[in-house]
């Protein structure tokens, strides 16, 4: 207890000498516009059709065969990939064998794989709900183990390289206008935890359901720099009839749009009117910013900060679930300036235990 008291001072010791000063007029967008630059689907669309071409990454997004379709209309995607979560190219870091059950990763994902499946399996949602994977196209020989679980299964053309676009493919629910809910999870946690969301998703009516951190969270990157992460991927519900966005489409291009700009004088940023600031700031294993490699950790969260989330919460469609009911921290701290903006459109927070 007291090494966490000790770790939060510092925490805030830091965040408050490091923090932005806002003009004093700055509405909650302004706030949040610095801290995390918005960019509308239709400037990033724009920009990347004048300087690059597509193909090359959306080939990594295709899917070569699916199997076992469900008719349900409620879906939990998940993904499953063996990459290092930091390659910036293919194998930069090595080859795990996703074979050897003595690994790290076979026991972190396989094992919790299976264990999220049997705790969905004997769930209340097990008879409205079905799981769908996205499997990375070298996890081939796991096809015939999975059915056998009654899962739809998503083989993908190609592998992730790091982190993403692995993680990225179980966003790709969310342009599927014939399923009514689905939920992003992680297959390292326990399924069980889920349950309160899904159940406040279902009596919403919002499109988008996120979880808000506890009031005082945020991580310190290398006692530098700020990574606040405003949604997290392993805990997203949305509504794909209601969306208005192509997800895919979006996440291709801001891919090649964060390559673009990493030739650029600022390649943390992501335009060269930004602030230089502690949520943008380079680190030697993140010379782009936190999360600015569109191949490695961190970047499936950064592109719901800068485009998905902002998108829907000026349409006013987003739930906030927080573990706390304290909203307000301080003006400058990343919570408040999160839950001020959400609240500027008329979205929803609401405290579960």
């Amino acid at each position: 207890m007291l090494h966490n008291i000790i770790k939060f001072k510092k925490i805030v010791d830091y965040y408050k000498k490091n923090t932005i000063d806002f003009p004093i007029n700055f509405s909650p967008e302004q706030k949040y516009n610095t801290m995390y630059p918005i960019l509308t689907i239709d400037e990033l669309e724009n920009f990347v059709k004048i300087n690059n071409n597509i193909n090359e990454i959306s080939d990594l997004f295709e899917v070569k065969s699916i199997l076992n379709k469900s008719e349900k209309k409620n879906c939990i995607s998940i993904t499953l990939f063996c990459q290092k979560s930091n390659n910036t190219y293919p194998y930069q870091h090595g080859i795990i064998d996703y074979n050897d059950t003595t690994t790290d990763w076979y026991k972190k994902y396989i094992v919790s794989l299976f264990n999220f499946i049997n705790c969905f399996s004997k769930s209340k949602y097990f008879s409205t709900f079905f799981i769908r994977i996205y499997l990375e196209n070298q996890l081939s020989s796991f096809i015939p183990l999975l059915l056998k679980y009654d899962l739809e299964i998503y083989h993908m053309k190609n592998n992730s390289i790091g982190l993403c676009p692995g993680a990225l493919w179980r966003f790709l629910v969310f342009d599927d206008k014939n399923i009514d809910i689905a939920f992003s999870c992680d297959i390292d946690e326990q399924f069980n935890i889920y349950s309160k969301y899904i159940d406040s998703f279902i009596i919403s009516d919002k499109t988008l359901g996120r979880y808000f951190h506890n009031y005082h969270y945020f991580n310190i990157i290398n006692n530098s720099a700020i990574n606040y992460a405003v949604v997290l991927g392993g805990v997203i519900g949305f509504r794909p009839k209601n969306n208005d966005v192509n997800f895919k489409s979006v996440i291709i291009n801001y891919i090649i749009y964060r390559m673009l700009r990493s030739k650029t004088d600022y390649p943390n940023l992501d335009k060269d009117s930004d602030l230089q600031t502690i949520y943008n700031k380079p680190l030697i294993d993140h010379i782009y910013g936190f999360g600015g490699h569109w191949f490695s950790y961190g970047f499936d969260e950064k592109i719901w900060k800068h485009i998905f989330f902002p998108h829907f919460v000026k349409s006013g469609k987003v739930l906030s679930w927080s573990s706390s009911n304290k909203y307000i921290f301080y003006d400058k701290h990343p919570l408040s300036i999160d839950y001020n903006f959400c609240k500027s459109y008329n979205n929803k927070f609401i405290f579960l235990q």
